[in-house]
């Protein structure tokens, strides 16, 4: 290191000479001033590496955590709401139990003249459905009850037995009839025909033609509990009771809900 040389004056016993003496440089102070601060600095990093850490404050600590501690909780609800072991395998609760339907009466049983299973449910409506004696005066309900015959002939014969209930819907039986007659000459087979032309035989009082109509109506359509009932009203202004009572029976077991309304 290049140092500046500064003179002094020294007199040892009296004498005098001048002895050259080196001043401290500024670079080399400066260097040894860098050496202490480093020294200080490198000191102060091993005290902080040696001293605990402080925990950071709480409101950090829930900053940072939010994701776990929202987990947490909707696990802990998860768990009070998880069925138990034994409430799993627990059976379900019994249905309500429908009320059994109230009593019929002779304007709300179902007759369509259709073949019925033994013990059947039917839906409710006009017991006199796809009769002259229908209330609601709906020709719609014969739909599907012409059997028999090709499709040709049954479109034929509902065409006729429409117009047969029209008529008669409208009080005129004698062009009801001729309806009927047209009817059944389009598909002898069937038995609708026969029934809505007994039924005007039975109005107008002609009570042995009424009943030769009526048993061909069950003839063809021995299935139907419809031909039964009405046969059995007719035995009874006939006088004739237990024949009625047959043929209600018959209607009832072909179709449970005609019970109510035979008598």
């Amino acid at each position: 290191v290049w140092m500046p040389v500064t003179w002094a004056t020294c007199r040892p016993s009296g004498d005098s000479e001048t002895v050259p003496v080196a001043a401290p440089s500024s670079k080399v102070s400066r260097s040894r001033a860098r050496r202490a601060d480093a020294d200080t600095a490198g000191d102060r990093e091993a005290s902080a590496d040696a001293a605990p850490a402080k925990p950071a404050p709480l409101a950090d600590r829930a900053a940072a955590e939010p994701v776990e501690i929202a987990v947490t909780a909707q696990a802990r609800r998860g768990a009070a709401r998880a069925p138990s072991p034994s409430a799993a395998f627990a059976p379900p609760p019994a249905a309500p139990r429908a009320p059994p339907p109230p009593p019929l009466a002779e304007s709300n049983v179902v007759v369509t003249g259709a073949a019925r299973a033994r013990g059947a449910q039917v839906a409710r409506g006009g017991w006199n459905a796809c009769t002259i004696d229908d209330p609601a005066h709906d020709p719609a309900r014969c739909a599907g009850l012409l059997k028999g015959g090709s499709a040709a002939q049954r479109r034929a014969a509902r065409t006729h037995l429409d117009e047969g209930l029209a008529a008669a819907w409208q009080g005129d039986l004698d062009a009801a009839t001729l309806a009927f007659d047209r009817a059944i000459d389009a598909l002898p087979e069937q038995s609708l025909a026969y029934l809505n032309r007994g039924l005007i035989y039975a109005r107008r009082d002609d009570l042995d033609r009424a009943m030769a109509d009526l048993d061909r109506a069950v003839r063809h359509a021995p299935a139907s509990a419809s031909g039964y009932y009405h046969r059995a009203r007719l035995w009874r202004r006939m006088g004739k009771p237990d024949r009625a009572a047959a043929d209600e029976a018959r209607a009832v077991d072909l179709d449970p809900r005609y019970k109510p309304v035979v008598r």
